[in-house]
Formats: structure tokens, sequence, C-alpha cells
């Protein structure tokens, strides 16, 4: 357990943060780029597009740390997976598909290969699965590949496949469902899952399938490759992330700045996808417009970190229509968002321009917040006020003013529009959002989202006239009211005063015996736990559940929820299946939670604190337990360790991929005697909390 001192750096942030919500193309990377230090302004602005910009969401961490007023530092965790299972399958799917359509038919005009298919898919597909091109040469050599194994099912086992595919479209039962199962390009999808698992002995199927698979993981891998080659030299922190320091001026070096031109950018165009698609976790450490320092005053106190420094996260989400255009997908993604975060409050943005994505939004925001389950701050800011006066002034002049396209119209050009009607349009446009939302939520809410206030502004025009209206500012009055409110939301914390030896390191240090916290691990969870898992999994056992289904489960998973799925008897092939354990874990990990603090204590070290009583460290332990999440340590056992590595797998059909689901979970979660996955799980949710618990509850005296 004995650490060396070293220059400690943490990548990861738990201070305070707050989550940007709102519509596809809202403007949250444009508001991010208004609140940093003007040096790096321009470097920011070049993550902004015409929309779809954001991909992977970030959590930026406007400091006044002396240090970043001429450097941004980047943090990142290369994403094991880049290339999503379910797009990888589903192009795959619609390759064959397409290969087996065509093989169907005589004398086709014009024959797709599996090269021009595959391109087509993976290359110039949307801008999610396009990013293929960030490998460049190896893209196009991975193609090629993969297009060489598909190339290897002949015409005559294509139309077999097809020949199946079709005597199920025609099977009386199908036809009987009355769904899009009885159409022709969803049977050939589900019978090539089917074929690639081997289900059909007499074609070549299984062979393909591995082979499949394996380019899967190959491409993955080039991706994690190029991921930690854009670190390369780089630190690595001591919570496990690549770090780079960017220098906020123009360099010399073309390399460096290729790199941070390659990280820095907008996803509008599919030939520029920005880097940061090939990371999980991403952490932006940027200076903060030294004005919003000056102004907030006292309200700042709250903000400020272990070293006296105020700084805070925004993070930077993808727009909610970006993917999802289906309402109910929509829904579920803002809940995803909403729970693989953690934030402080979040800054909702409905421009004030309210066309079909925006009035869609502010009423999912509204069923959303009315039925949320915890206490939470909200602050609306409605923007693009500039665009509203803007399309006023030109729907007004093309009512009131009559141009002469022969004559010179300077004249009427430069006529005044009427002013009180302009703030009249104003008033009823932010009126319509507040009844919509903000009264429907106090009104028909649960009381747990508090709605601070609803702000109007814009981001690009910096002296907007605000025609008397309260709600109405300029950017930094908004900003700063924002701040104010949240910083008036926040709970008052009695720091602990730590003496910091600098002589360890740059950060106080934790070590964990993993080896001692195993043993009372073991000890403690309790049998009718395992039991309890074990039948659960018993009770799924050779179910094949329905596509849509076992595509939503990862997204309960992942936040440590069961799923119920109750069919209904026009779906054949199919089953209905209910998954229990993730709240099973969750409550029997609840009620042992004093118990599972106890073994802590004993397994737990801190560094870097000079004369460390034991009454510091009770009182660092005790804030660090207030900071570990129950729901974190579960998600970790029914997602990162048993549900995504199936992905990796030979596996394409649904009832494949979920039976190899469940038994992982048998496998790894349910043997009393073999713990070690429960203290993965509990070890790296301490290390998470520990960081949270520097950043928010801890000053250090020098």
């Amino acid at each position: 357990m004995v650490m060396q001192a070293q220059e400690l750096l943490y990548g990861s942030f738990g201070g305070s943060k707050y989550m940007l919500m709102g519509p596809t193309n809202a403007g949250k990377t444009t508001f991010v780029s208004k609140l940093v230090h003007p040096n790096a302004t321009i470097l920011m602005s070049q993550m902004i597009g015409k929309g779809n910009c954001t991909l992977t969401p970030k959590t930026f961490v406007l400091s006044e740390a002396p240090e970043l007023v001429h450097v941004i530092r980047l943090c990142a965790k290369p994403n094991p997976q880049p290339m999503n299972r379910k797009d990888y399958d589903e192009v795959i799917m619609e390759t064959f598909g397409a290969l087996a359509k065509q093989a169907a038919k005589e004398n086709v005009k014009h024959v797709e290969t599996p090269k021009e298919l595959l391109t087509k898919g993976f290359i110039k597909g949307d801008n999610h699965v396009s990013f293929l091109g960030l490998l460049q040469g190896e893209a196009e050599k991975w193609i090629g590949e993969t297009s060489a194994i598909i190339d290897q099912v002949g015409r005559e086992e294509l139309r077999s496949i097809y020949d199946i595919a079709r005597a199920r479209v025609e099977d009386p039962e199908s036809a009987k469902a009355k769904s899009k199962s009885a159409d022709i390009d969803f049977k050939l999808s589900e019978v090539f899952r089917e074929y690639l698992d081997g289900s059909f002995p007499h074609l070549s199927g299984k062979e393909i399938g591995l082979r499949l698979a394996h380019q899967y993981n190959h491409i993955n891998n080039l991706f994690y490759d190029l991921a930690t080659y854009f670190f390369e030299g780089s630190e690595k922190t001591c919570d496990g992330y690549l770090t780079h320091t960017f220098p906020l001026v123009d360099t010399m070096d073309e390399a460096l700045q290729e790199k941070k031109n390659a990280f820095f950018s907008d996803n509008s165009n599919e030939h520029k996808i920005s880097m940061e698609v090939l990371y999980e976790e991403l952490v932006v450490y940027v200076g903060i417009n030294p004005g919003i320092v000056k102004l907030l005053g006292l309200d700042g106190e709250k903000f400020r970190n272990r070293n006296g420094v105020i700084e805070f996260g925004l993070i930077d989400t993808m727009g909610a229509f970006h993917r999802y255009g289906d309402k109910g997908e929509t829904k579920q993604y803002l809940a995803n968002l909403s729970r693989e975060h953690e934030y402080d409050g979040i800054i909702l943005l409905i421009p004030l321009i309210l066309e079909a994505n925006e009035k869609k939004f502010v009423q999912l925001s509204s069923d959303f917040f009315r039925q949320f389950p915890y206490d939470l701050d909200v602050v609306m800011i409605s923007n693009k006020v500039d665009r509203f006066i803007d399309q006023f002034k030109k729907e007004w002049k093309s009512k009131h003013v009559s141009l002469d396209p022969f004559a010179d119209n300077a004249d009427l050009q430069d006529q005044p529009i009427d002013m009180m009607a302009l703030k009249e349009q104003l008033i009823s446009s932010m009126n319509l959002i507040q009844k919509e939302l903000t009264d429907t939520v106090e009104e028909q809410g649960n009381g747990r989202v508090h709605i601070l206030d609803h702000l109007a502004t814009s981001f690009v025009e910096p002296r907007i006239d605000t025609m008397g209206l309260d709600q109405l500012s300029q950017l930094p009055q908004t900003v700063l009211q924002m701040m104010r409110l949240f910083a008036r939301a926040k709970k008052s914390v009695d720091k602990i005063s730590v003496e910091f030896n600098d002589a360890y390191g740059a950060d106080i240090g934790i070590a964990i015996d993993s080896v001692a916290l195993n043993q009372g691990i073991t000890h403690i969870l309790k049998p009718s736990m395992f039991d309890n898992i074990y039948s659960n999994c018993r009770d799924n056992a050779g179910k094949i559940p329905h596509g849509n289904s076992f595509n939503a489960l990862p997204s309960r998973l992942i936040v440590a929820e069961g799923y119920k799925v109750h069919l209904s008897d026009r779906f054949v092939r199919v089953h209905s299946f209910e998954i229990t354990f993730p709240g099973t874990i969750r409550n029997f990990l609840q009620n042992i939670e004093k118990e599972i603090l106890s073994v802590m204590r004993d397994c737990i070290v801190f560094h870097g604190v000079r004369n460390l009583t034991t009454e510091i460290k009770d009182t660092l332990l005790s804030r660090l337990a207030t900071r570990l999440s129950i729901r974190n340590i579960a998600a970790n056992l029914v997602y990162a360790q048993t549900f995504r590595p199936v992905m990796k797998l030979p596996y394409y059909s649904f009832g494949s991929k979920f039976q190899s689901y469940i038994g992982n979970v048998k496998c790894k979660l349910t043997q009393p005697q073999q713990c070690q996955a429960y203290t993965e799980a509990i070890v790296q949710e301490v290390r998470r909390a520990f960081k949270a618990t520097l950043d928010s509850d801890v000053v250090y005296r020098r």
C-alpha cells in the first residue's frame, strides 16, 4: 500500500457541474464558447457548426487557474468500442439484404458490390457511423477485407437465404402480425442474423459470422490505437485519463497544430469528424472569462475549489433530435442523458424562435420534468433573440412596406419598424414557453423540479436592446444571473481543512488494498442476493427478445435499472422477458451500505496529508461515503462487466446476444465465493467519489 511521492494529476472533475440540454442546433457549444477566457475563444469557436456538432458529451471545466490563461487541457478516456455493435450489425445486415435481393432477380442493370454497399454504410452514412473516415487508408483496407469476407457468400446461398426470408413473410403467423415483421427487409435482417450465428447447418454462415466479428473487433482496435496515438508522449493521470495541454496561440509545430485542429472541430461536415467520437469520457479544462469572476462577487465563493480557485463545469451534450426523430426515442434519450451524468442543475436552452423542433422539445421537456424522480434546479434560457428580431423585421416589412422593384427604395429600406409590436411578439413567445413548460411543471409536476428563472438573450449579438423587459438581458447579465441563481440554490458545505504536503505531489492521493477489500466484501454479501440473481437468470433462459427490446436494454442497464417487456400475441418467434437483477443488486447493496463502508475504512490510506490525524481521516472517509453511489456500483456490474463484453462476441441474433449476457451474469455475479466483480466495481466507485470529495468538500492549507 506504499505509494511513492509523485506529481498526481486528476482528469475527472467532481465539482459543481451544470448540464446543457436543448434541441439540435440550440447553441449549446456556442454558449460555452462565450464564457471562456478571451484567449480561448477562437479555438472554442472551431467546435461550432450549423447543427449536430456535439457527438460525444464533454465537460468543460471553466477555471480561473492562472495556468489556463494561455493553455487548454484535454483529458480523455478512449472508448474500447467506438464503433457501436448495433450500428455495425445494421450496416452488415443491410449489405447482405441488398445482395440477397439482387441475387433473387434476373438481369439486374446495376449490381452493387459488397465494397460499394459497405462504403455507403460506413463512410458515407450519418456522421455517427461515418467516422470510419478518421482512419483514412486503414479504413479503405478494412472495407476491402470486410467486403472480401461477404463476397465469399455465393449467389446460390444468397438466393437460399432470400427464399427463407420470403417464406417467413408469406407465413400465416407473420401475416397475422400486421406489423413491419411481415416486411421482406425486416425478415432478411432476421434470417441473416440467424445465418451468421450458424442456425442453418447446411449453409456457411457460422464461419462468415466469426470472421465478421473479428472485423468488428479489429476496427475498434484500430480506433483505440488512433485514440491513444493522439495523446502519444503525453501524461496519463492517476485516475486513468490520457491528457494533453495545448497552447492557445498558433504554433510553428505543425504536428501539434494538426492535433489541435483534429479535436477542436465541428461535426457538421461528415468529412471532418472530430476525434471526440473515439472517447467515452472527455473533460476540457479551460480558462474562464475574468469578467464573470469579477462580477460574481461573493456569489462566486460557492464555486471555489480546494486551492481557492473559482471553477465549475458545463456538460455539453448532443442535441435532442440529432439521432432520434421519434418522440419515444427522444424522450428515452433525455431520460438516459439525465441519469448517465452527475450534475448540480440543468441549463435548458430553448431558442425563442419556436419552430417544429423547438415546440416538440418544449412539450417533451414538460413531460420529462413533471415526472423527474430527484430534486433538480433548472434555469431556462431562451436564446437567438437576435434571430427572432430579424425574422420579425422581415415579416413586418413584407406586410407594411411596398417596394418597387424598378425604383430606388433606399428610403423605404430604412423605415423604422413598429417596436411596440415587436415587444408584444417577444412577450408572447416567452409567455408561451412559460405556460407550456414552467407553469405546467409547477402545477402538474411532482414537486421535485424547481425552475429558478426563465431568461432570454442572444449569444451572438452583444448589445441587444432589452426594450425594458425584465426577462430579456444582454449575455453578460444573463450569465451572471444564471450563476447567482445556481450559487444561491447550492447547499452550503463545511469544507474539510487539510494540511497539504507539497512534497508528495500536486494533490492528495488515495490507495486501496483491493485484496483486503475483496475478503471483507465476500463475508458481507448476502447469499439471498446471489439466489435472487440466479433465479432471474433462470427465468430468462432460452428467451428470444424482440430486436427493439434488446436494443433498448443497455440504456437501462447503464443506469442500473431493470427492464420488463410484455409482447402481445401479434409478435411471433420472440418472447416477453423481465430483467430484475439490477434492482436486486441495488437494493441489497443499499441494505448493507454501512457494512461496506466499515470494510472500506480498513482498506483505504490517504497520502499527501501532513499531520493526518484519526479525526481528519474519519472526516474524509465520512464525506467520501456521502459521495458514493450504489447505483454506479450496480451499473458497473450489470453493464460494464457483463453486457459490454457480449458485443465483442460472434453473436448476431438478438436471442444469442441476450443469452450470452444472461450467461455472463450467472458466471460473474451469482457465485458467493467469487466476488471479484463486486470488488472491482466498488474500487472504481471509491476512486470517483474520492475525486468528487476533493473537488467539493476539501480546502488545502499549506
